[in-house]
């Protein structure tokens, strides 16, 4: 086919590779699912060891809308 109508290769390639694509998905999908149990629950007494949040306990949506405004503003504007 590619000797007749070169033009046709990367057409036919893309199937192929998208093919490879989708079955290195498949295994990854496949071993997470497998190990979903295989991991043990966090450890509950990690918590206490966590610094506390900079964040009071019961902040509103605008003290988070502020704090993603200032989040953007750093990443814009060094």
């Amino acid at each position: 086919m590619g000797v007749m109508k070169p033009d046709l290769i990367m057409k036919s390639i893309i199937p192929v590779v998208m093919a490879g694509v989708l079955g290195i998905y498949g295994l990854i999908i496949a071993v997470i699912i497998a190990n979903q149990g295989a991991f043990p629950s966090p450890d509950p007494s990690l918590e206490a060891r966590l610094p506390p949040s900079p964040l009071p306990p019961s902040h509103s949506a605008a003290d988070t809308e502020s704090l993603w405004r200032a989040v953007a503003a750093q990443l814009l504007c060094p």
